[in-house]
């Protein structure tokens, strides 16, 4: 039978009684001497007062407010609150037996919390029994509900005080639930299931659940996804940036830290973790925490200086460190200046696509003679009524590069004006043909031909020649890829149409 005594003693202290003589010769025996390090890790014994005390505080939960419904969208933050109480929860939880040897031995173990889809829900119910009732043998099947449980003597006992604790930790984990999720998300857990995890006393009718089964059930329903593929997990890593986290880099780090911890446990690697972190770390826009890790990166990459043989690990708490300090300082910054450029340019290109308008309906004189300012300053002058660059109607070389960007002489673009036969474009003149069917589908324009209508003047050739600056100016100076330069055109003009 189970002693519920406030002279018990809990079960992670040494006890030791010495016995001496006293002047009359009488032993006297000293006060047991506990030692414990820390009361809330390991076994204890709730009958006591500091038992109790200790088990209240390993099941507080959250304020009714802060309950967890038991939704798919919950599943990250209730993993991330039962990962900083994991440690206090006990082995049923932490060190979960998943492999034996022949001889019943357990040789593997898997963390409930972290490693949901490891450990087979079948072998928690194993444990349930050896727990509450009587001991499977390996190869029997887990028999039907309803269940019953057995009494303990821990008191006189030895392996029923084992049990004991086991059955103390269990609970731990049943009544912090209870405390951290609304009573709907709790009945939602164990509606349909209730024969599946609990144990009934014969004498006293009271129900006992399985706590370690109850957490399964919990994440099962909240993540159904039982197999996470390895691939994905290092695909969510490869493809993490800074702005899915509003430039935070600390969860950004945590994103990837738990992505690869679950990779590690499932006894799979990620060989290109660092490379990953690096790409990760470096797509915000902060320069001087860039510099900084582009300095860690350049002692990896060449294999010599301080970092070169730097740990994934070591890397992670570096960049977390120096974030932290930043942030700490006012020194990082999460605001991408990109996005006041584009801001201001899709301004300007608002007022050139109105410029360009009147010009063509005549509202807007005759000149166009003035330049254009682009780049980093340059100032080209325009054909005279367009906003087309006239270096760009000048045959020369058959390639030439203007702000890093290199142009081809294409002779199917003309002008029936006659004020150019032929244009520096960016494709070649053999791929004139593909890049016009590009456009169309990117842009849904055409581009002007030898037998398409003016290209100097209006519309919709001005459109296209605007987006053409555009797509320099995002390329040549802010260093966008053609297709993500591609995209803004396209976004820019439609909403200039709008």
């Amino acid at each position: 039978m189970t002693n519920d005594s406030d002279d018990s003693v809990d079960g992670n202290n040494a006890a030791s009684v010495d016995g001496g003589a006293t002047g009359g010769g009488t032993a006297t025996a000293k006060a047991p001497e506990q030692w414990c390090e820390n009361p809330m890790y390991g076994d204890f014994n709730p009958g006591t007062s500091h038992g109790r005390d200790i088990f209240s505080k390993k099941t507080k939960g959250l304020a009714d407010d802060k309950k967890f419904e038991v939704t798919t969208k919950d599943a990250g933050a209730i993993r991330k609150f039962l990962v900083g109480k994991q440690s206090s929860l006990g082995k049923v939880v932490t060190r979960v037996p998943v492999e034996y040897t022949e001889a019943g031995v357990a040789i593997r173990f898997a963390n409930l919390i972290q490693q949901h889809q490891s450990v087979p829900f079948v072998q928690l119910q194993r444990l349930a029994h050896e727990r509450y009732g009587t001991a499977l043998h390996k190869d029997q099947e887990i028999p039907s509900g309803p269940w019953t449980s057995r009494e303990l003597d821990p008191a006189n006992v030895p392996d029923d005080k084992v049990t004991f604790f086991s059955r103390v930790h269990s609970n731990v984990i049943v009544e912090l639930l209870k405390n951290t999720l609304t009573s709907t998300g709790f009945s939602k857990i164990v509606q349909g299931k209730r024969d599946q995890i609990t144990f009934t006393c014969p004498e006293t009718g009271n129900e006992k659940i399985d706590g370690p089964s109850l957490l399964y059930l919990l994440f099962d329903r909240v993540d159904p996804s039982l197999v996470v593929s390895m691939e994905t997990l290092r695909e969510q890593i490869e493809t993490a940036k800074l702005h899915q986290f509003k430039g935070n880099v600390d969860e950004l780090l945590t994103h990837i830290e738990e992505r690869h911890e679950k990779i590690l446990d499932n006894g799979a690697t990620c060989e290109s973790i660092k490379r990953y972190t690096f790409n990760a770390l470096l797509s915000g826009s902060c320069l001087d925490f860039n510099n900084f890790v582009k300095n860690i990166k350049g002692d990896v990459d060449s294999g010599i200086g301080t970092h070169a043989d730097i740990t994934f690990e070591r890397l992670v708490l570096a960049a977390r460190k120096k974030y932290l300090n930043m942030v700490a300082s006012n020194e990082y910054s999460a605001i991408d200046p990109k996005d006041a450029q584009l801001m201001t340019l899709a301004t300007e290109l608002k007022a050139l696509k109105e410029k360009s308008a009147n010009a063509t309906n005549g509202g807007g004189g005759g000149g166009g003679g003035g330049g254009a300012t682009r780049g980093g300053g340059a100032k080209f002058e325009c054909v005279p009524g367009t906003n087309l660059w006239k270096w760009r109607t000048i045959k020369g070389e058959t390639s030439k590069v203007v702000n890093g960007l290199t142009y081809h002489w294409c002779s199917r673009h003309t002008d029936k004006q006659g004020r150019w036969n032929g244009m520096y474009v960016r494709h070649e003149e053999k791929d004139h043909d593909a890049a016009i069917a590009k456009n169309k589908e990117r842009f849904g324009k055409r581009e002007t031909t030898s037998t398409n209508k003016d290209d100097g003047g209006g519309g919709e050739s001005n459109n296209l020649v605007v987006s053409q600056r555009l797509k320099e100016v995002l390329c040549g100076r802010l260093m966008l890829d053609d297709d993500d330069a591609d995209k803004i055109c396209a976004d820019i003009l439609k909403q200039g149409k709008d």
